[in-house]
């Protein structure tokens, strides 16, 4: 911020020498020296000694009117000796000594009056019962509350704090194909440190564990690292039509239980989820489904894409079987308001619209809103960014894209829910 212009009168404070001399210039006076030798003749002609005010020292090189700041006679006697106006008719020095005096007066008039009024506002504060904290607190409140108002938004540039979730708590999910590239300054994070990702708020993190038969090799380091860094772990599934759905859940519980064994967790849990391709029969996902129940006595979480076929599959299905895929909690997939319109469904709009879509559950338990897409050779984020739920494209200060999610319900409903959906881990 650049230093304000002095004004005339206003002493100039030691802090800002260069300040004081830039005073000087604006006011066209002459130097220091001319003032000194000035402001005497016009002493030499005062009445008297004791009304007289003190010449500027030699050394000031401030405003005119900081010498008549540092005066210590009465404002009485500055009346009397600049009461009358120099005659157009009088030799210069003396038109300058009588404008250095009338300077000296008008500053001890503007800082009698400043007193005075510190000196009211000091009484009214005693007589309502305000102390010297409570004034302190009154101005520095609304100073801080100025300063935050002038920060970045949240997320929008590295070193920022979390984005906001509406009190959600965020969820990061994860595979073989992060982290993505770097894309701009801040914070990286591997699968051996996800510290970065708890900083910027994530509560929990999901990685994956295989797809389709073949197991994902970054899966153990990302959930053992995420339990170092005091975030919930979890597991998913991509479940594909081309392999059976019961070896794929044998695949998906004997990977889940070897981690339990393979080392001293943090965490109580670690949730079990199931990532149902699009095209699959609603067979397939109910096989999944009860084939994990039975090995670990968990029911998983269902990750269902925004797909038309598989809204058509569900919201066809008689009403017991309904009831039995509402027994898994419901994460959504939704990375933007106006996607997923097509000849049969329009835009969902807002996890809503997609609850209302799907017609089985009637609440959802996570939301994947941030999603990657590759294109061109880059990672590009795809983020819900639309009416109340405005996500950043970036999670905090990340130097590149994340897969994000928040979880509906508080942060003591996530402990509850990835213990009742989780394998024990002791």
């Amino acid at each position: 911020m650049a230093i304000p212009p002095c004004k005339a009168g206003r002493p100039v404070t030691a802090k800002h020498p260069s300040k004081t001399a830039s005073c000087a210039s604006r006011t066209s006076a002459p130097k220091a020296s001319s003032v000194s030798r000035l402001a005497n003749i016009a002493a030499r002609r005062l009445p008297s000694s004791a009304s007289r005010p003190k010449p500027a020292p030699a050394t000031s090189t401030g405003c005119l009117a900081e010498s008549a700041a540092n005066s210590s006679e009465p404002i009485s006697h500055l009346k009397v000796a600049t009461g009358k106006k120099s005659p157009s008719n009088s030799p210069p020095k003396a038109r300058w000594a009588s404008f250095v005096s009338t300077c000296r007066c008008r500053s001890n008039r503007w800082r009698s009056t400043g007193s005075n009024l510190l000196q009211k506002t000091a009484a009214n504060r005693h007589e309502r019962g305000f102390d010297g904290g409570t004034m302190h607190r009154l101005i520095i409140v609304p100073l801080l509350c100025l300063l935050a108002s002038c920060s970045t938004q949240p997320g929008s540039t590295p070193g920022s704090p979390p984005p906001s979730s509406g009190g959600m708590p965020q969820i990061i999910n994860v595979s073989a194909y992060d982290p993505k590239e770097r894309q701009r300054e801040g914070r990286g994070y591997s699968e051996h440190d996800v510290s970065a990702l708890r900083a910027n708020g994530a509560s929990g993190l999901i990685a994956r564990a295989g797809k389709g038969g073949n197991l994902d090799e970054k899966c153990s380091s990302f959930v053992a690292s995420a339990d170092r860094a005091g975030m919930l772990p979890g597991l998913y599934y991509r479940v594909q039509r081309h392999v059976d759905a019961v070896a794929q859940a044998d695949q998906f519980v004997n990977r889940a239980q070897a981690l339990a064994r393979g080392r001293s967790w943090n965490a109580p849990a670690l949730l079990l989820c199931g990532d149902f391709d699009g095209d699959l029969p609603l067979s397939a996902i109910l096989r999944f489904m009860d084939r994990v129940e039975a090995r670990t006595g968990v029911v998983p979480v269902a990750y269902l894409e925004n797909s038309t076929q598989l809204k058509q599959t569900l919201s066809g299905a008689d009403a017991a079987t309904k009831a039995k895929l509402r027994r898994m909690p419901y994460w959504l997939a939704l990375y933007a308001h106006d996607s997923g319109a097509g000849p049969v469904y329009p835009a969902p709009g807002n996890p809503n619209g997609l609850l209302k879509q799907y017609e089985v559950w009637s609440d959802w338990a996570l939301w994947q809103y941030g999603g990657v897409d590759w294109q061109g050779g880059r990672s590009r984020p795809k983020v819900y960014n639309h009416d109340r739920y405005r996500f950043p494209p970036y999670f905090g200060n990340l130097d590149r894209p994340t897969e994000r999610n928040v979880f509906h319900g508080s942060h003591d409903s996530l402990q509850s829910f990835w213990q009742r959906h989780g394998l024990p881990l002791r």
